[in-house]
């Protein structure tokens, strides 16, 4: 996030020179081509806003937060920026597509589930059909 600005920025997006308004729409940029390119060769699925990253901030609550399916981490690294003690985790299984961070722990999610053991688990894009779903909410 830039200070100046308010404006919360991937690295993907870095990378393509874009910054991406968060008033809880999308900048005027995808009103153009560059996105699509950044979909296909980057992996970005979603656009997060300032004011969804508080929401979720106000859920949490001050509680650790454990994000399963992770993918490079940016929601995480959204909530650290605001304050919140958050945790990324995948398994790295899109390594061909997502550029993983150093931040985000190489685990399964029912591995990261058992491991941490958190109060609040978050997980944007669960793949279709997984097997960890379930165990998110048998987690203690």
């Amino acid at each position: 996030m830039t200070p100046a600005t308010g404006v919360l920025r991937t690295r993907a997006t870095a990378e393509a020179g874009l910054d991406l308004g968060v008033q809880g729409r999308l900048a005027s940029c995808l009103a153009t081509a560059q996105v699509v390119p950044l979909v296909r060769s980057k992996g970005i699925y979603c656009f997060y806003s300032r004011p969804f990253i508080r929401a979720l901030r106000g859920l949490a609550q001050g509680r650790e937060v454990l994000e399963i399916a992770a993918g490079d981490g940016t929601l995480s690294r959204f909530l650290s920026a605001e304050g919140v003690s958050a945790r990324a985790t995948d398994d790295h299984g899109w390594d061909s597509v997502i550029d993983y961070g150093t931040d985000v722990e190489r685990s399964d999610a029912r591995a990261a589930l058992r491991k941490h053991s958190p109060r609040v688990v978050i997980c944007s894009w669960p793949p279709p059909g997984n097997p960890f779903e379930r165990a998110v909410f048998e987690t203690r």
